[in-house]
């Protein structure tokens, strides 16, 4: 139910738009078409765009006039923004992760405000999600070229088990994203109390619905 292969019938994109409406139409938190993108961008390719923004940062948005630095997502995106009915604000980023992110909670449990379409591109990463009407908690494990769709408000936590780098599509463009990566703290010991707190905050909520 949650797992699904790539149609070989039709195009990478019409794939990851089936996987969205399929999800849909089952109303599931999440669903994952196994290597959706059998050829994703590597870590070349994300190291040479943020050297092009000369930018240092975990996620960073991708301006629609720099999509053509990956241009399989530049297509799967138009397509999902014709899923989604043409919204007026979609935001596109990349996530990337070093060693000393391995094995480490890297997004802490939380929400997204809309839905989400995750391409891990390399590396691999487990992902906690929570399905808060049936209080059921699954693990999934992507691997490189796996997409991910989640509905938003779905409860997730992320762990990089290796270096890892992902794209990311959300049909709701955010000023600014919540402080819930590893390297905003000081400390590694701050950023796990940090975790802990809001993880049991979420799950008590959850409990008492």
């Amino acid at each position: 139910m949650f797992y699904k292969d790539r149609d070989l019938e039709i195009s990478i994109p019409e794939n990851v738009a089936r996987l969205v409406l399929e999800a849909k139409l089952e109303d599931l938190p999440f669903k994952v078409l196994r290597k959706g993108v059998p050829n994703p961008p590597g870590e070349e390719d994300f190291d040479r765009y943020k050297k092009y923004l000369n930018v240092d940062k975990s996620r960073v948005e991708i301006k629609k006039e720099d999509l053509h630095f990956f241009p399989e997502w530049d297509d799967i995106q138009r397509y999902l923004i014709k899923t989604y009915g043409n919204p007026t604000n979609v935001y596109n980023s990349l996530m990337q992760t070093k060693e000393f992110s391995i094995e480490k909670v890297h997004a802490s449990l939380h929400p997204d405000q809309s839905d989400v379409v995750h391409l891990c591109c390399y590396g691999r990463v487990e992902w906690t999600l929570v399905d808060s009407e049936k209080k059921k908690e699954y693990k999934v494990i992507l691997e490189p070229g796996d997409v991910l769709y989640m509905r938003g408000f779905t409860l997730h936590e992320t762990k990089p088990l290796s270096v890892r780098g992902s794209l990311i599509f959300m049909n709701l463009s955010y000023e600014e994203f919540p402080d819930y990566l590893t390297d905003s703290f000081k400390s590694e010991e701050e950023a796990q109390e940090f975790y802990k707190q809001q993880k049991a905050g979420f799950l008590e909520e959850l409990k008492n619905r």
